[in-house]
């Protein structure tokens, strides 16, 4: 069994890869992401409501920052989750090193797992982004 840095020592993790990619990158590529994502729904809430008011600016990135990680980010971890320990790819990776304050999630823990489907299924039903939507229309 390959050593892990993870909590308890003694966990089982399978086919587990150390990350090939450094903290400081893994953190650069994903502020980047949010960046761009943040700052295309600020574009367009200005866009669509040039006066829209700083309250309303902050909640409409809330929603969006809150849809696209729990739809992508933890979407990711549903989808993968029984591959996470051997994962190389971005997503994989920043997955492990979030583990290493809470490892039941590259342990696939069972009731991580439910609790981020039931997330993922409510977020996936757009119900962040109508939030946002609707603070530009008013």
């Amino acid at each position: 069994m390959a050593r892990h840095p993870y909590y308890p020592q003694d966990l089982q993790l399978h086919h587990y890869a150390e990350n090939t990619v450094d903290l400081a990158s893994l953190f650069a590529g994903f502020a980047t992401g949010v960046s761009i994502i943040l700052g295309a729904a600020l574009l367009l809430a200005q866009r669509r409501r040039p006066s829209i008011s700083a309250l309303d600016r902050f909640l409409v990135l809330w929603f969006v920052l809150s849809g696209s990680l729990h739809c992508f980010f933890e979407g990711y971890f549903i989808l993968n989750h029984s591959r996470m320990p051997a994962a190389q790819d971005f997503f994989g990776q920043l997955w492990k090193e979030y583990a290493k304050s809470d490892s039941r999630y590259l342990a696939a823990d069972p009731m991580v797992l439910t609790l981020e489907t039931i997330t993922v299924v409510i977020h996936f039903l757009g119900l962040p982004w109508m939030y946002a939507y609707s603070l530009t229309v008013v």
